[in-house]
């Protein structure tokens, strides 16, 4: 009962702080700039219902790769990144077309989808070993032309 109602109050607490940063992360407020952290909004597609979703995010910036991750358990995100792996982010405030690597808990993106670079795959093998240790999970969502 009481993990229940844990579980809920998380939910209704990423939910809320999600519906108020998004808008002002959509706008550029947070991005990775001077600094290589910052936040970004990934729009994912349920691979269940279909339905899009905005989720603020924070991303470390390398060159044309962002990389995301969670230590959530029930983050969702990441499973519809496996299934869906095309997606749009807003970095600065402007709307960007990536693609996503998936690494770990989550199924291994489609078996069309193979990391498209030597740097996609470097990042892919640095992060491997830390999801298989602690269980968080990360995307390398690789930048293509701007949506």
């Amino acid at each position: 009962m009481v993990c229940k109602i844990r579980q809920q109050l998380e939910k209704k607490f990423f939910r809320t702080l999600n519906q108020t940063l998004e808008p002002l992360i959509r706008l550029g407020v947070g991005s990775p700039a001077l600094a290589p952290v910052g936040a970004i909004v990934m729009e994912t597609k349920g691979r269940k219902s279909g339905r899009t979703y905005n989720i603020p995010v924070l991303a470390s910036e390398w060159s044309d790769l962002l990389v995301v991750g969670t230590v959530r358990e029930r983050s969702q995100w990441l499973k519809n990144l496996a299934a869906t792996p095309q997606i749009r982010v807003w970095l600065r405030g402007r709307p960007r077309l990536v693609t996503a690597y998936v690494v770990g808990e989550a199924p291994p993106s489609p078996a069309g989808v193979s990391a498209s670079s030597a740097s996609v795959q470097t990042v892919i093998d640095l992060l491997k070993p830390i999801s298989e240790r602690t269980g968080a999970g990360f995307a390398v969502l690789a930048l293509e032309q701007r949506a």
